[in-house]
């Protein structure tokens, strides 16, 4: 085996075309963890390949590596020890097991969503990888290009070949599953699992690694390719992928994909399409949108001409031609995505390609559905619930998108006329991402208003131990700017959706039942605490002890969190008034400042847990109240009274048993505040 590294001039090929710079196509690597044995694998590995492989050709690659369990299969015994090295790299510990653009999202197979594979294929690539895979004798020369369009993110890189054998027919099955085709099944590795550290080239310029390797005598030939991939070994996130039996063809852009337009500006963006064969073809461009407000226009500019839907174009070989998708919103507010369409018409065969760029104008209140996969696999759309719940708020500048939307709006600072934001979690895993609370917490800090409801947000964020995916970035933001610390994992016994009466903003909300959803007993609303100002708006059955939802005011920014997803409430009228109320709030059409000050009279005791005696402090106490401790039963254990201006009380709890207890602040027979402490022995 020999590989070596070298950087490709472009001097020649800066002589014929212009040297396209920008965000390349991305391939979707879904990294695939089965085995032939595996009973659960031969139920959800058809599902992807119907749902995703069948209708996605051109837009991804596939890797299946076989694992050494649960019994038999030939495809792992061919080479365990690479086998065995990606599993480990992956900590896979059960099959079936998907990785998606190596940390982006992992899961069953069967959990892949179109939109998914969409919203990460949208995001570009500042690097494209070429591969060529050619015999030589009784062996194969691969050659793997990577050429530098963009800003390559720092970190520690490496780029990996992979050898797959595109698809193995059995007569009878291998193992006992009874699957007997197998597509993508990883052979080997070039140079190994490790693979090659990758310094990306100066814009514009390439990397090359060139590897020989000789094939199985047992692989069939006319089935053998190559799929190479540059990966994060910090983040394990892959940056782009390549195969031999991509089109020789692809489009690049050359500045973003999403612009905050406004009334009669015209938004601009620039794409090319890029001709890596030695001799011309022939394509034809489409624009099109599908939600595009009519008042709106859009057209494309290619060779000197401008059409308004299609044209027709004749690339020559080795260069690009550039395209420019012009954009002018009216006044009418709305996120609107144009999609840009090249069909090879020298080469039918060939997938289609296609961009997508995305225009906000005059959007204040924007709803944000999360793209992770969902709990149990299956596929769910809770939208229409947030645009009916501003619908009842009476707002009319309002739209809705997804993650990969809206970061690539907050990556480029363009978040700036809108004020609030309503998070569509749901159930999805991972729910908080790094980078997700990083331009969450930036639109915070500029003054930007979060509301966010979903199961399990709280469990994926703190119980990592079994299987959550909090780090301590995303802790940090669940504390600090969720206002709430995570108790425990709720269950079916949470079957109603309680307001605290006492609120100023929620507390005339009618109680709703809480719908099983997803089915199949998947029911998990969180149990949480008010944390660092935060206050309880919602529980669950009634009970003070199992807070189900908060909301917090630090002066610069306001949140509501809700434990569960507001596609739970069996009473949409219920949602609907929670969003309207919340919308109303981050307005300041309803007013709390009073109630919130006296939210804040209530400190957190010290020290917690306790054993014999705790101290809880106040601040500003402006009215004699009461002190109550309730357990977790709703019972009422201690009451004392406390005169106004009271800065500390020390409360003996040696006669209360082990367990969690709320201390509340009782006044004119309403609950005003309450806090939770914990009492060992």
């Amino acid at each position: 085996m020999k590989n070596s590294t070298k950087l490709a001039s472009v001097a020649l090929l800066s002589l014929l075309c212009t040297v396209a710079l920008g965000q390349s196509k991305k391939f979707v690597l879904f990294e695939h963890f089965t085995q032939a044995s595996c009973g659960p694998c031969a139920s959800q590995n058809p599902i992807f390949e119907a749902n995703i492989a069948a209708n996605n050709e051109g837009k991804f690659h596939h890797i299946a590596y076989h694992t050494s369990w649960p019994g038999t299969d030939p495809m792992y015994s061919a080479n365990p020890t690479e086998n065995d090295a990606r599993t480990q790299y992956y900590n896979v510990t059960g099959v079936p097991r998907m990785h998606m653009l190596g940390s982006q999202w992992s899961g069953g197979p069967a959990g892949v969503t179109q939109s998914m594979l969409d919203n990460a294929a949208a995001v570009g690539s500042p690097i494209k990888i070429t591969v060529t895979d050619v015999p030589n004798g009784n062996d194969r020369d691969v050659t793997v290009t990577i050429k530098t369009t963009g800003t390559v993110p720092a970190g520690n890189l490496v780029v990996r070949t992979a050898v797959v054998e595109r698809e193995i027919v059995y007569g009878t099955p291998p193992g006992s599953n009874g699957e007997t085709i197998f597509p993508n099944v990883f052979r080997k590795m070039l140079p190994s699992t490790a693979g090659d550290t990758y310094t990306p080239a100066p814009l514009g310029q390439s990397v090359v690694f060139n590897y020989t390797y000789t094939p199985d005598p047992g692989w069939d030939p006319s089935e053998i390719a190559s799929i190479a991939f540059v990966q994060d070994e910090g983040s394990e996130e892959v940056l782009n992928s390549g195969a031999t039996f991509d089109p020789n063809w692809s489009i690049t852009t050359q500045s973003g994909t999403f612009s905050q337009g406004s009334n009669g500006n015209t938004s601009n963006f620039g794409s090319s399409i890029e001709n890596d064969g030695a001799t011309q073809q022939d394509f034809q461009i489409t624009l099109s949108s599908a939600n595009a407000p009519v008042g709106w226009s859009s057209d494309f500019t290619v060779g000197g001409n401008t059409y308004a839907t299609t044209a027709t174009v004749t690339v020559n070989g080795v260069s690009t031609e550039a395209i420019t998708v012009n954009v002018t919103p009216d006044a009418t507010a709305a996120i609107a995505d144009y999609t840009l369409t090249i069909e090879n018409l020298t080469n039918p065969n060939d997938p289609d390609a296609s961009v997508t760029f995305t225009v906000m104008s005059g959007v204040t209140d924007l709803i944000v559905s999360n793209d992770a996969g969902w709990g149990d696999g299956g596929s769910y759309d809770w939208e229409q619930e947030y645009i009916d719940g501003l619908n009842a708020a009476g707002n009319t500048t309002f739209a809705a998108t997804n993650t990969a939307t809206f970061r690539s709006a907050a990556g480029g600072g363009q978040l700036g006329g809108v004020i609030n934001i309503y998070y569509n979690m749901a159930w999805t895993f991972p729910s908080l991402t790094n980078d997700l609370v990083t331009d969450l917490q930036t639109f915070m800090d500029n003054g930007g208003n979060l509301f966010i409801a979903g199961q399990d947000i709280g469990w994926d964020t703190w119980d990592v131990g079994n299987g959550g995916n909090g780090t301590a970035a995303t802790q940090s933001f669940y504390s600090n700017y969720m206002h709430a610390t995570f108790d425990s994992d709720g269950n079916t016994a949470n079957s109603q959706y309680t307001a605290v009466a006492a609120d100023a903003v929620f507390g005339n909300v009618a109680s709703s039942g809480i719908n099983d959803v997803y089915g199949g007993g998947n029911l998990y609303p969180d149990e949480i605490t008010p944390a660092n100002g935060g206050v309880a708006i919602f529980n669950y059955n009634g009970n003070a002890a199992k807070v189900g939802g908060v909301r917090a005011n630090n002066g610069t920014y306001k949140l509501v969190y809700l434990g569960i997803g507001i596609e739970h409430l069996n009473t949409s009228a219920v949602g609907d008034q929670i969003l309207k109320l919340s919308h109303d709030w981050f307005y300041g059409t309803v007013s709390t400042e009073e109630f919130d000050a006296a939210m804040q009279a209530l400190g957190q005791n010290y020290p917690n847990p306790s054993s014999n005696q705790t101290i809880i402090p106040f601040n500003n106490l402006e009215e004699n109240v009461t002190l109550q401790v309730v357990d977790y039963t709703g019972k009422v254990v201690a009451e004392q009274g406390v005169a106004a201006g009271t800065q500390r009380v020390e409360l003996n709890t040696t006669q209360l048993v082990s367990g969690m207890y709320i201390y509340q602040i009782v006044s004119e027979g309403a609950v005003v505040t309450s806090k939770t402490m914990q009492v060992i022995r």
